[in-house]
């Protein structure tokens, strides 16, 4: 009898408009999405055969019900989701039981497991299937460095996932250089910050007389450098001939809303969207907004994906240099002298000056390691090295 040949697994919680779709209450959109389709397409085409994603149901808002094993698409790839208990004092302890469960039954002995970061629920997973006598290599598809950054209980669990998974990681995908100085010595890795898809069309100047738009899409909190932006917009000292539209959900989702109460014509906040919406946003903006902070402990743990996902649509980059951002993006980025709203003011008169966004990779070769076939080939021999997928 002919062995199947083992395949690559992703333990992932990330979840597209595919997903979203069967659901009747409404779980929060993963605004995580763009980036993950566009690596693990990558990740597939690396590994030249179809990979798996198992996953486990997000929570609804609303009462909380039971869900079955549920098979989906993300991207272009399958994706499983583990059953879910609608027992709400229980429910956490038994999300963790089934995921375990769901791993093992999905999987074999050889397979190459890769976890979404230091989460407890994916490294307890990788330990049941030891258990069961499976020889699994484990790789960390790193993003952030959670134990840093989360607080209260996840701070406690995040770091027990790290201090668990380290022993079994045999080699990484860093969304930043300084995560690998976390990982132990001699572990094989690859920088993924993100990644340019083929055929980017740069979007062109707006028509004479209409304005430039600025875009913020992602998290509306403190970490990703919202005050920032908030302190500029309410300032209403507007740079004339431009328009600002925000997407995406988190504590200062009323501040935006009063803010485009005061300014209809000039603010746009259209809260947490499709992938659709968003690509309809896009296609009304010519620069991305990226206003991390150097001094948040985030931006020494994480990597802005945002970035890319912004050059993906065409649409040039206007950022703060927190977290590297100009060491991976170079002069396809126009930065911030420095992080006030006078420096921000500053770049957005910079970008009014040339809103023809063909220029948005700037010199080419500063960003070459993260195309496309560049990160399919640097992540094609990680992947040799650590498992038995040729």
């Amino acid at each position: 009898m002919n062995q199947e040949p083992p395949r690559l697994i992703i333990l992932t919680g990330a979840y597209d408009d595919q997903y979203l779709h069967g659901r009747r209450d409404n779980p929060a959109i993963c605004t995580s999405a763009g980036k993950r389709v566009i690596l693990y397409h990558a990740i597939e085409q690396a590994v030249g055969s179809p990979v798996v994603l198992l996953s486990r149901h997000p929570r609804g808002r609303g009462a909380i019900e039971s869900l079955p094993e549920t098979t989906s698409r993300f991207g272009a790839q399958t994706q499983v989701f583990a059953k879910a208990s609608g027992i709400r004092k229980i429910r956490f302890l038994l999300d963790f039981i089934h995921y375990a469960r769901h791993v093992a039954r999905h999987s074999r002995s050889g397979d190459t497991l890769v976890i979404d970061n230091y989460e407890l629920i994916y490294v307890l997973a990788v330990y049941y299937c030891r258990l069961l006598g499976r020889d699994n290599p484990m790789l960390l598809e790193y993003e952030d460095g959670k134990h840093l950054i989360d607080k209260g209980i996840w701070k406690w669990m995040s770091g027990l996932a790290e201090w668990m998974a380290r022993p079994l990681v045999k080699g990484a995908l860093l969304a930043t250089p300084t995560l690998g100085e976390r990982l132990p010595p001699g572990i094989p890795q690859v920088l993924v910050p993100g990644i340019l898809c083929d055929g980017i069309i740069p979007r062109p100047p707006p028509a004479q007389g209409q304005p430039v738009g600025f875009l913020y899409s992602g998290s509306l909190d403190r970490e990703r450098g919202v005050p920032l932006l908030l302190d500029y917009l309410e300032n209403g000292m507007f740079v004339p001939g431009t328009v600002f539209h925000i997407t995406g959900h988190g504590y200062f989702l009323d501040r935006f809303r009063a803010l485009q109460n005061r300014y209809p014509e000039l603010i746009h906040f259209h809260g947490s969207v499709s992938q659709d919406e968003l690509s309809r946003i896009r296609s009304l903006c010519h620069f991305g907004l990226n206003l991390q902070s150097a001094s948040n402990p985030i931006s020494a743990v994480t990597y802005p994906s945002k970035t890319f996902d912004y050059l993906n649509a065409g649409l040039r980059v206007l950022s703060t240099k927190a977290a590297g951002v100009e060491q991976i993006l170079g002069s396809s980025a126009i930065y911030l002298r420095n992080e006030s709203p006078a420096g921000l003011a500053e770049a957005v008169h910079i970008a009014i000056q040339q809103p023809d966004t063909t220029a948005l990779l700037g010199t080419r070769s500063s960003i070459e390691n993260y195309t496309l076939a560049g990160t399919v080939l640097r992540m094609a021999k990680l992947f040799r090295s650590v498992s038995a997928i040729s």
